[in-house]
């Protein structure tokens, strides 16, 4: 995988006013956003009762949790942002949690702008090809994939030890991203 090539897309994208990159402040607006944006589309809310989300890390997540307004419970999704190792640049970032009206259980995948958008991604559990996700939106954080998380794969989640992101980079040429599993089953029991 070329990480600088991936992380220099992603640079530029996150740049300031004055030219400084932020990326870890980028990926907290970005998950911020995604957890609200997902809050708005249930019925009956319209915002967060909170201005802050309250975050906890458990191993290799972050769970991040919101109330939104005439919604009864807190809601809660689990985040993993991964980085480049030797630049400390956010490459990655999986959310795990329920989306949308239906409140589906699912994993929303976001990659740096620049991949090559027909070929999708496809997720692996500890090496096995588990599910196959077309990108559904670009916005300013990265491209998305959404992927039903199942009863299946949530099981092989919760029993594995690494997630595999494989996707095109803008040239058409295989990249893959690998993310850690380790904290995974006990966020999860907390996501809502």
């Amino acid at each position: 995988m070329n990480v600088s090539r991936i992380t220099r897309a992603l640079s530029k994208e996150n740049a300031s006013e004055s030219g400084v990159t932020e990326p870890r402040a980028f990926w907290r607006r970005s998950v911020l956003a995604a957890l609200l944006a997902g809050f708005a589309a249930l019925p009956g809310s319209a915002q967060a009762q909170n201005a802050e989300p309250t975050s906890e890390v458990i191993k290799d997540w972050t769970l991040r949790c919101a109330h939104p307004q005439g919604v009864p419970e807190e809601q809660c999704i689990l985040v993993q942002d991964v980085t480049n190792p030797s630049t400390q640049q956010p490459i990655m970032q999986v959310a795990v949690g329920y989306w949308g009206p239906e409140h589906n259980r699912g994993l929303v995948i976001t990659l740096p702008l620049g991949v090559t958008l027909p070929a999708g991604i496809e997720l692996q559990i500890d090496g096995q090809t588990r599910s196959r996700a077309p990108y559904v939106t670009c916005p300013p954080n990265g491209c998305q994939a959404h992927v039903l998380l199942d009863d299946p794969l949530l099981t092989q989640m919760k029993a594995g030890t690494r997630g595999t992101v494989n996707f095109s980079d803008p040239r058409g040429r295989p990249e893959q991203i690998n993310f850690s599993l380790s904290g995974f089953t006990a966020g999860f029991a907390r996501v809502k």
